[in-house]
């Protein structure tokens, strides 16, 4: 193996996770079942085929207790001991929808959008003011953002918490 193909615990000085929220936090009462696909997300519900209803609110159910206990620590222990910062970060209903408006994007668009996001904001500036604007923006602390997103349809809701993220990294 080629000794640059991978990174050290030296390497490491931090962990920053992204995630998509897929509507975990709404109340199960919201899933409908429907003739489609895969799952479709909207503002105030989500569509499934009525078979996999129960295996979605599991999944929902799995999401939420792993969203909670990951946005509840700071630090990981990684191999040889090493504690480094951690954080997560969500984009919410899902990362199509921060960037693009789209809650039910197919792979192409998603692949299409996602060169086009990188075109427009290649400029950090503009990268930066992109999360900064109060369309994405989710106010608060940390935790604040994290409790806001646990509540009511607010994981259905377009918004992300990135942008402490990116202001907390920007001058370093």
């Amino acid at each position: 193996m080629d000794e640059h193909s991978y990174f050290t615990e030296d390497d490491l000085c931090g962990v920053v996770h992204v995630v998509d929220l897929d509507g975990a936090f709404t109340p199960d009462e919201i899933i409908k079942g429907a003739d489609v696909e895969k799952v479709q997300y909207y503002c105030d519900k989500i569509e499934i085929r009525s078979e996999n209803i129960d295996k979605l609110k599991f999944s929902r159910q799995s999401k939420r207790k792993i969203l909670e206990h990951l946005s509840s620590i700071d630090t990981i222990i990684i191999p040889k001991g090493k504690s480094v910062p951690y954080s997560i970060y969500y984009m919410s209903c899902n990362l199509d929808h921060v960037l693009h408006q789209k809650m039910n994007s197919t792979n192409r668009e998603k692949q299409d959008d996602s060169f086009s996001f990188s075109d427009e904001y290649d400029d950090p500036e503009k990268f930066e003011n992109f999360f900064n604007n109060d369309e994405i923006k989710i106010p608060g602390s940390y935790k604040e953002t994290w409790d806001y997103v646990k509540k009511d349809y607010n994981s259905l809701k377009r918004g992300s918490n990135f942008w402490i993220c990116i202001n907390k990294y920007k001058d370093n």
